[in-house]
C-alpha cells in the first residue's frame, strides 16, 4: 500500500516530472500531457480513502518545517483539478493546444502548482503556489494567438498587485504570531488590528487575482482570448485557487468572530458579482465573452457563501459544491464551444446556427452544463443553491432562497442567448468540428455532482490529522 508521504509528494513530483520530459522531448509532449493528466486523476481518486493525512516534509514539523494535508477541503478541488485537466486534454481543443510548442509543459506545471496549492498547509506555501499557478496560466494564456498578448500581459500585472497584497499580509500575520502555518496562526488568538490588517491585504490580493468583482476587468478578454482548453482551465479550475486559499484563511487562520463581522462585506461582493457579470453577458456579441462573463457572475457565489460560513459546515459545504459544480460546467461549456465556432467559422453570437445532428455530443454539453450553471435539479448547482438557502435561512436570512431562484432565472435568461443557437435554423456544415465527448463529460459530471450531498457532507467532518 502506498503511504500518505509518497501519495501526497506525487501530487506534484509526477507533474513536474511530465513538464520537464516534455520540454526534453518536444515531439512527445501531448502524448506525455495526455497521460500524465490522465495518471494525476486516477492518483486523486486514490486519495479519496486518504483524506484526513498531514504530513511534514523532511520531518520537519511545523513552525520550522512545510506541511502538507489533506482534508475534506483540499480533496474535492483536486478532484476538479484532476477531471478537468484529463477530459480537456482529451478533447480536440487540448490536443490543438498540447501540440503547440511549450505547451505541454506548461499545462503539467499548472497541473503541478494546483495540487501544491491545494495541499499546503502553511501561508507561504501557498504564495508559492499561487505564483507557480498564476505565471503558468498567464503563459497559456498567451499561446492563444496573437491577440491574446494584451489580455495575457494585463493578466500579468493584475496577478503581480494580488501577489504583493498576499505577500504583505502573510508578513503581518508572521510578525504578529512567528508562524507561517495557518492552523498555527488561528491558534494564536489574534484580534483587532493585528488579525483585520493582514485579513484585509490578503483578502485583496486574492480577489485581485480570482477576477471577483469589482476586480473582474482583467478576467472576461483573458479567458475569452485563451485558448479554448486553455479558457476551460482558467475558469473551471484556476480561478478558484485564489478562492480556495480565500476559503482557507477565514475559516482556518480568522475566529469566526472575525468572518462574521465581514459577512455583510462578502455578501455584497457576491451580489455585486452576479449583477456585473449578468450585464457583461447580456452585452456580449462573442460566445467565448459571454461564456467569461458568465464566470465573473458565477465567482460571485463564493464570498456570498463565505458571508455566511461563520459557524457553519453547511455553507462551507455549499461553497464547495458551487466550485465543483461551476468548474466542471465551465469546462464542459468552453469545450464545447470550440465545437460550435469550428462548425459556424466563427462564434459572433447573432449569427450562430444549428451544428446539426453529428455534433450532439456537443449541443448536449452545453444543454446539461447550463442546467448546472442555473441550478436545476437535479444538478450540482442545484445541490449548492439548496444548501446555501439552508444555511442561510438557519441564520435568519430568509431572503437567500428567493434571491438564489432570481439568480438562476438569470443565468437562464443570458444562457438562452447561447442555448437558441442550437435550435436556429438552418443546420450549419460541421466540417471537422469536434464531437464533443470530453465536454459531454464533464457536462454529466456536473449534473451527476448533484447526487453527492452525503459524500461532501462527510468530507467536511474529515479533518486532518494534526
Amino acid at each position: 500500500m502506498v503511504s500518505p508521504d509518497a501519495a501526497l509528494a506525487a501530487l506534484f513530483v509526477l507533474p513536474l516530472t511530465g513538464a520537464l520530459a516534455a520540454f526534453a522531448a518536444p515531439r512527445a509532449a501531448a502524448a506525455l500531457a495526455i497521460g500524465v493528466s490522465w495518471a494525476n486523476a486516477a492518483l486523486v481518486g486514490g486519495l479519496y480513502g486518504m483524506v484526513g493525512a498531514r504530513i511534514a516534509l523532511g520531518g520537519h514539523a511545523a513552525p520550522l518545517g512545510v506541511a502538507l494535508r489533506l482534508d475534506g477541503l483540499a480533496w474535492p478541488f483536486l478532484a476538479l483539478a484532476g477531471a478537468l485537466f484529463a477530459f480537456a486534454a482529451s478533447a480536440t481543443a487540448g490536443r490543438a493546444l498540447l501540440a503547440k510548442p511549450g505547451a505541454a509543459a506548461l499545462w503539467l506545471t499548472l497541473l503541478a502548482g494546483l495540487n501544491a496549492l491545494f495541499v499546503s498547509a502553511d501561508a507561504f506555501n501557498l504564495y508559492i503556489t499561487l505564483e507557480v499557478v498564476s505565471l503558468a496560466a498567464v503563459a497559456l494564456t498567451a499561446l492563444g494567438g496573437p491577440a491574446a498578448g494584451a489580455p495575457a500581459l494585463r493578466y500579468l500585472f493584475v496577478s503581480l498587485g494580488g501577489s504583493i497584497f498576499y505577500l504583505a499580509g502573510v508578513a503581518f500575520f508572521y510578525r504578529a504570531t512567528g508562524a507561517l502555518d495557518i492552523g498555527l496562526i488561528g491558534a494564536a488568538g489574534l484580534s483587532g488590528p493585528a488579525l483585520a490588517a493582514p485579513l484585509a491585504l490578503t483578502t485583496l490580493g486574492l480577489l485581485l487575482k480570482a477576477g471577483a468583482a469589482p476586480f473582474h476587468f482583467w478576467l472576461p478578454p483573458a479567458h475569452a482570448a485563451a485558448a479554448p482548453a486553455a479558457s476551460a482551465l482558467l475558469s473551471g479550475v484556476v480561478v478558484k485557487a485564489a478562492l480556495y486559499v480565500l476559503i482557507r484563511l477565514w475559516t482556518d487562520a480568522a475566529p469566526p468572530e472575525a468572518l462574521d463581522a465581514a459577512a455583510p462585506v462578502f455578501r455584497v461582493l457576491g451580489l455585486a458579482a452576479l449583477g456585473v457579470g449578468a450585464l457583461g453577458a447580456f452585452r456580449a456579441t462573442r460566445l467565448k465573452a459571454l461564456i467569461a462573463f458568465s464566470t465573473v457572475a458565477q465567482i460571485g457565489y463564493a464570498p456570498l457563501a463565505l458571508g455566511f460560513a461563520a459557524g457553519s459546515p453547511l455553507a462551507v459545504q455549499a461553497l464547495v459544491a458551487f466550485m465543483a459544480a461551476h468548474g466542471l460546467a465551465k469546462g464542459a461549456i468552453f469545450l464545447a464551444a470550440d465545437g460550435l465556432r469550428r462548425a459556424n467559422g466563427h462564434d459572433a453570437l447573432d449569427s450562430l446556427a444549428d451544428p446539426g445532428s453529428r455534433l450532439g455530443p456537443t449541443k448536449g454539453a452545453i444543454g446539461l452544463g447550463v442546467v448546472a450553471l442555473m441550478g436545476l435539479p437535479p444538478s450540482g448547482g442545484f445541490l449548492a443553491k439548496w444548501t446555501l438557502a439552508e444555511a442561510a435561512t438557519a441564520q435568519g436570512h430568509w431572503w437567500m432562497a428567493p434571491l438564489l431562484a432570481g439568480a438562476a432565472v438569470l443565468t437562464g435568461v443570458y444562457m438562452l442567448r447561447l442555448v437558441s443557437a442550437l435550435v436556429r435554423a438552418p443546420a450549419c456544415a460541421d466540417g471537422d468540428a469536434p464531437r464533443g465527448w470530453s465536454a459531454l463529460a464533464l457536462a454529466v459530471a456536473a449534473v451527476a455532482l448533484g447526487f453527492s450531498g452525503p459524500m461532501l457532507s462527510a468530507l467536511m467532518l474529515a479533518e486532518a490529522a494534526p
